[in-house]
């Protein structure tokens, strides 16, 4: 029994050595988001309650905002498709980085729906937006914009949700183990950052993203935080149990468009007819041969339905 011990005992410390090590090469040359770090970015920020938020607007100074909430993990140039054509089609759009995503800061703190609604809703007072807008949610961000749109009806003008969070199958294996605050943390440093970089590097060779979004996606890594970010949001947001919200959503009256890829494989589209039920006056367009990264994708097919939409 003491030999027993003893080899568990060593097999413990050596697996504790080898996280603590294999952790720290992977955080080695990181950085943290600071004031110097922002200056030298020479990018807009505007300070919110739980720290700085990246920002940028497109389109015409005159023209009615349209703002535009990415999801997980992917800040917000997930929509460099997309800006563009609503900019020329005359809105003002606006796109921003989450907390603990891009270019924003990175609060040690839980990142619920609250802590996005409070985001959103400090953004848009910051910014003196206070006429409704016009508001894009994909993925996570589909999620958020429920919320918000539920909880603040006044303040939304349109809704459309993109392949919208809410009804995510539960996840198993190895996955289900990122929502422990330790070992979901290194899992997501050591393991999960790469595979999240390769399978966005595949949507670059599958010719489905420009080089400069794999760039992007893999330069918010340089900057301390974001693992943990990713941990606590997938600990803390109702990805997979939405009901309350959509029925909430359900409630209100402003126009509403669901976009949605018939292949999505992340965000099935089998919960369209749930948020259907729950949200009697929703539109449902859908992509036929459309993943989950039908924003750029299919950006062609998404701007068309996106300008459609609002300038109903």
């Amino acid at each position: 029994m003491k030999t027993v011990l003893k080899i568990f005992s060593v097999l413990l410390i050596v697996l504790l050595l080898f996280m603590g090590i294999s952790y720290l090469y992977a955080i080695a040359g990181t950085q943290d988001m600071n004031d110097e770090v922002r200056t030298s970015l020479n990018k807009e920020f505007v300070q919110l309650k739980q720290g700085a938020i990246h920002y940028g607007w497109s389109g015409p100074v005159d023209g009615e905002v349209l703002v535009m909430i990415h999801g997980f993990s992917t800040p917000r140039f997930v929509f460099i498709k997309n800006v563009g054509a609503l900019a020329d089609a005359g809105y003002r759009v606006l796109t921003y980085d989450h907390y603990g995503r891009g270019y924003s800061d990175r609060p040690a703190i839980d990142y619920d729906k609250k802590l996005y609604d409070d985001e959103l809703l400090e953004l848009l007072d910051a910014l003196k937006i206070a006429e409704p807008i016009n508001l894009v949610g994909y993925s996570m961000g589909g999620g958020i914009a429920t919320v918000f749109a539920g909880t603040h009806p006044e303040r939304v003008k349109q809704l459309v949700l993109m392949s919208p969070v809410g009804f995510i199958p539960e996840q198993g294996g190895i996955n289900s183990l990122l929502s422990f605050p330790i070992i979901g943390k290194w899992l997501m440093t050591v393991i999960g950052k790469n595979t999240l970089i390769e399978e966005f590097d595949n949507h670059v060779a599958n010719g489905d993203a420009p080089q400069e979004m794999a760039d992007g996606f893999r330069e918010q890594f340089e900057y301390a935080g974001v693992e943990q970010a990713f941990v606590s949001t997938i600990s803390n947001y109702p990805m997979s149990n939405m009901e309350s919200e959509y029925k909430q959503l359900g409630k209100t009256s402003m126009p509403k468009l669901m976009i949605w890829g018939a292949k999505d494989t992340v965000c099935p589209i089998t919960g369209s007819a749930t948020i259907t039920r729950l949200v009697p006056n929703i539109q449902l367009f859908t992509i036929e041969n459309g993943k989950h990264e039908i924003a750029y994708s299919h950006a062609d097919m998404v701007n068309e339905a996106l300008i459609d939409f609002f300038n109903e």
